[in-house]
């Protein structure tokens, strides 16, 4: 499998000093206790008008995701720019962490019809009910669910569902997968991200794969006197840990892009194509 070709030193450097503080400003904005605020009548603010009376809401599910995915992205940054020791697996992981939480997000929000963007966010909500619930029931967890709350839960989401013309309430239960999300955001993302390789390469690393690690990693054969024999020494590979960060932030940005023109863009009901 052949490698990435890499980049000079310094042009990584430059590429570092360029986007550190575009990630910095990310999880900055995603933090704020002003962000995503939706204009009266926008398309995003009659979408989480759907789940009232609940406190869930698309905008929520979005914002988690964007947050987790920054979150990652963030600590990626920090490691490569700030740490003593740039590891081999440690960034793609981190960067897929990125990507998979980025492109849930995007699968929320990008499709034009709200009864998609209803029911996505709907499964998410469920997931996360699905997720809580095997967690906490495993032997020795350290936190307790309460009885018939995950039912409940679930349960409040299918209502929601069966109000909403358009969602298929025999969809909520299931949860959603991270595969079909990053399959969807591959698709979609305006640019050539190439996420679902990113995402796979990043998954490789993140399991221990030899087909990533020894891949896509940089490689010296070095001669070991006292073994009198060359051995390969693998080191992080600097430009594909650059490609993998400029794929998630640019996903990042098209959600926030997506995101800004719903919250501020008027809701059509009447019209034929709803947004």
């Amino acid at each position: 499998m052949p490698e990435p070709e890499d980049l000079p030193g310094e042009v990584i450097d430059a590429i570092w000093n360029d986007v550190g503080p575009d990630i910095d400003d990310a999880l900055e904005r995603v933090r704020s206790a002003r962000a995503f605020q939706s204009a009266p009548g926008s398309v995003l603010a009659g979408d989480d008008a759907v789940f009232r009376p609940l406190s869930y809401s698309v905008t929520a599910a979005v914002r988690s995701c964007l947050a987790s995915g920054l979150d990652h992205l963030h600590a990626l940054k920090s490691h490569v720019v700030d740490g003593p020791v740039l590891s081999i697996s440690a960034p793609f992981s981190l960067a897929r962490g990125a990507l998979e939480n980025l492109s849930i997000g995007y699968w929320i929000v990008h499709p034009d019809e709200r009864s998609t963007r209803v029911e996505r966010a709907l499964r998410w909500w469920a997931q996360n009910c699905l997720d809580a619930d095997r967690a906490l029931q495993a032997p020795g967890a350290l936190g307790t669910i309460e009885d018939g709350k995950k039912e409940s839960t679930l349960r409040g989401l299918e209502d929601v569902a069966r109000r909403t013309a358009g969602v298929a309430v025999a969809e909520i239960r299931r949860g959603h997968s991270s595969t079909v999300a990053v399959k969807y955001t591959d698709q979609h993302a305006a640019g050539a991200l190439q996420i679902l390789f990113a995402w796979r390469l990043c998954s490789g690393f993140a399991h221990g794969r030899g087909w990533a690690i020894h891949g896509f990693s940089s490689a010296e054969t070095v001669h070991v006197a006292e073994l009198d024999k060359h051995v390969v020494r693998l080191s992080a590979n600097d430009t594909a840990i650059v490609w993998v960060t400029l794929s998630a932030l640019s996903l990042a940005s098209e959600i926030f892009r997506i995101l800004d023109r719903r919250a501020g863009e008027a809701s059509e009901q009447s019209s034929a194509a709803e947004r």
